[in-house]
């Protein structure tokens, strides 16, 4: 049985809000609203990136998530507002099963070799040049090989679940949320003949010397970190950390496939 629900809303979308507000006069009578830390399941109201935004600190606490879709895609959520009423019902007496969905850790090493963790993302690492800044040259190594340098505007580091997200968007492929994988997808290369690879989950670094472009990295969309010109390493590793979902009992479930027809195409 859960009894102790924490709710994560979108405070910039209205509908959010409101739906925020029906449950908790909705389950407040049947279940505690408690923070996070505290929390069995975590209810998400807003869209993908809602989830993407605290889909990290749920993911450290050991807390699944509930997506309640008010946005457009809601290609993660599991509910919407037509369907959430009835469909939590299930789940408040333990009718589901999670669903461990792999996340990535994303490290910067500069000057003396000092390494700094930037975050860890469910969808991906997106790593650009600034604005006009002149087209970097990106030296890739893959579980300690070298894949190659590279001339382009960035580079997506995706997990499968982020193959549905920007990577897709970028030319990269769909990938079943079950592989241990990553997806590098290249933006813009020259030449174009650069095309997006799909490795084992090891590690991956970035690197580059030149001291005349500014770059920034972008985890999920979320966090934004600039990066100062001048030689610097990037480092994405498989995160010990992962995001449960949580998915009712339903006879007619749909699948993953399913979803990827239904949303993308």
């Amino acid at each position: 049985m859960i009894t102790r629900i924490a709710i994560w809303r979108h405070d910039g979308k209205p509908r959010a809000v409101q739906l925020a507000d029906k449950l908790r006069r909705h389950l407040g009578r049947r279940v505690s609203i408690v923070p996070l830390d505290r929390a069995q399941v975590l209810l998400v109201i807003g869209g993908d990136g809602t989830i993407l935004s605290i889909a990290p600190e749920a993911a450290r606490r050991g807390v699944p998530i509930v997506g309640i879709n008010v946005g457009r895609l809601g290609f993660l959520a599991e509910f919407d507002e037509k369907n959430v009423f009835s469909g939590l019902n299930g789940i408040l007496h333990g009718k589901f099963s999670v669903e461990e969905r792999r996340m990535l850790d994303v490290w910067q090493t500069r000057k003396a070799g000092r390494d700094k963790k930037l975050g860890v993302a469910l969808n991906e690492m997106l790593l650009v040049r600034e604005g006009l800044a002149r087209i970097p040259e990106l030296s890739i190594t893959i579980g300690g090989e070298s894949a190659g340098i590279f001339s382009l505007d960035g580079v997506i580091v995706a997990t499968p679940t982020g193959s549905t997200g920007h990577a897709l968007a970028a030319g990269g492929p769909v990938l079943s949320p079950k592989l241990r994988a990553f997806l590098i997808v290249p933006i813009c290369p020259h030449p174009p003949r650069v095309r997006p690879m799909v490795v084992d989950e090891e590690e991956i670094k970035i690197e580059w010397t030149d001291r005349f472009t500014d770059l920034r990295v972008s985890l999920d969309g979320q966090r934004v970190h600039r990066l100062k010109p001048g030689p610097t390493r990037i480092r994405v590793l498989p995160s010990a950390y992962t995001a449960n979902f949580v998915r009712p009992e339903r006879r007619h479930a749909p699948s993953f496939y399913n979803i990827v027809r239904q949303k993308l195409i």
